[in-house]
């Protein structure tokens, strides 16, 4: 038996949970993920089983799988089963308190092991931000049981292309942070958000010391060859280009002017047989804060 792994992480209380807008699904948990074994990864299962098709929940920067409570709902009335997830360092799930913990590679090997441990099947990933962006690399290495894409707001940067002006500037401003800002930022994007919606974004993250999954994703997009991001970056890209043969719906929060149809277009013309780009002019990169606008014309894709 592999051993647990053992590192220092801390636990957000689940006190800081209840009674959150919009989002009352049961949580559930595994400690028995191969590469992490003894750190606790939190999910929730909902919807009916079988079923045809699940829903594999992925999501991005600062936020955790409360930013899909708008969609789950409509997911189930499709008729899907879906599973949301937390990346360590963010939600529910446990968080190593060190920076160097948290890297690209881990991150996509726990939605891989969280797969093979469901033993889920038609499988469709939706994601956005650093989660689109972690999603489309999956299928490459899944490729029986990934049947679908539907994703939002992310890009695949590669070294040689160049970055968006302004980016190491914005990430050595956030490396500079010991205590970065969650809600602030978010509702920086979506001014829509309710205090109570921006309080359910706050949760998983009381202090810095809960913060270190928040500090370290800025650090993974490559901008060098040499790092193994970039690797499984054009592997992945190389996959969906050549031999994707699901269905792929991308959805841009034109609001959003670097990870919107700019990084949506380029997107586009990597994946195979990607469906027209859906268009949502009143959002930003949170795209799933607007379900009800899109989603149920989205899933009919699939």
């Amino acid at each position: 038996m592999t051993k647990p792994i053992v590192v220092p992480a801390v636990r957000t209380d689940d006190s800081r949970f209840s009674e959150l807008n919009g989002w009352a699904f049961e949580p559930r948990y595994t400690d028995t993920l191969p590469s992490s074994r003894g750190l606790r990864l939190h999910y929730i299962d909902e919807g009916p089983r079988p079923a045809r098709r699940t829903i594999l929940c992925l999501h991005g920067q600062k936020t955790w799988s409360y930013a899909f409570r708008k969609a789950v709902p409509i997911m189930i009335g499709q008729g899907f089963r879906v599973v949301a997830m937390d990346y360590y360092g963010f939600g529910r799930s446990d968080k190593p308190i060190g920076d160097d913990f948290y890297d690209f590679g881990a991150h996509r090997k726990s939605v891989l092991e969280l797969i093979d441990e469901l033993q889920l099947e038609n499988v469709i990933i939706a994601g956005f931000d650093w989660g689109g962006w972690i999603g489309s690399t999956i299928p490459m290495d899944r490729p029986g049981a990934i049947k679908g894409l539907l994703l939002g707001n992310f890009m695949h940067h590669l070294p040689e292309e160049t970055i968006w002006a302004g980016f190491e500037v914005w990430r050595a401003s956030h490396n500079a942070q010991d205590d970065p800002e969650v809600s602030e930022t978010l509702a920086s994007f979506e001014d829509k958000l309710s205090p109570d919606e921006l309080r359910g974004f706050d949760a998983p993250f009381p202090d810095k010391v809960h913060k270190a999954g928040v500090r370290a994703f800025p650090n993974m997009v490559p901008l060098e060859d040499t790092v193994s991001t970039a690797h499984i970056t054009r592997q992945a890209i190389d996959f969906l280009s050549h031999e994707w043969n699901g269905v792929c719906q991308l959805v841009a929060g034109t609001q959003d002017p670097v990870l919107g149809l700019p990084s949506l277009g380029v997107a586009q013309t990597r994946i195979r047989g990607a469906l027209p780009i859906i268009k949502l002019t009143q959002s930003g990169p949170l795209v799933f804060e607007h379900s009800n606008d899109f989603l149920k014309k989205a899933l009919a894709a699939f």
